[in-house]
């Protein structure tokens, strides 16, 4: 697991889309709400082969009052490059923060 700044996000996108991967993050949502966003994170899920090989990763955008998810594919020499989150709870606590409850069902 890995910690982004959003200019370091827009950067991977960008990366992205000229190496001619699939999934190039959300460019525009994090331009329209780059202002919100409180922490940026970045978790391995995959190999990805278009546009040479890559890892496939899920992005977490955590929102002043929202996260939300995409997928974005990075080398492996850029995720290794980037800050390791090295507590859990670092991201437990971000995430969680901002999670919408569900109320309980009263029947």
């Amino acid at each position: 697991m890995k910690r982004l700044s959003v200019p370091r996000l827009r950067e991977l996108s960008s990366a992205a889309r000229t190496l001619g991967a699939h999934a190039c993050g959300r460019p525009e949502f994090v331009s329209a709400n780059g202002d919100r966003v409180q922490h940026v994170f970045l978790m391995p899920i995959g190999l990805q082969s278009a546009g040479g090989v890559a890892l496939r990763c899920y992005v977490a955008v955590v929102l002043d009052q929202e996260t939300v998810v995409f997928t974005l594919d990075v080398t492996a020499a850029d995720f290794a490059a980037e800050a390791t989150v090295e507590d859990p709870w670092e991201l437990a606590e971000a995430v969680f923060y901002g999670a919408r409850h569900v109320p309980v069902d009263g029947s």
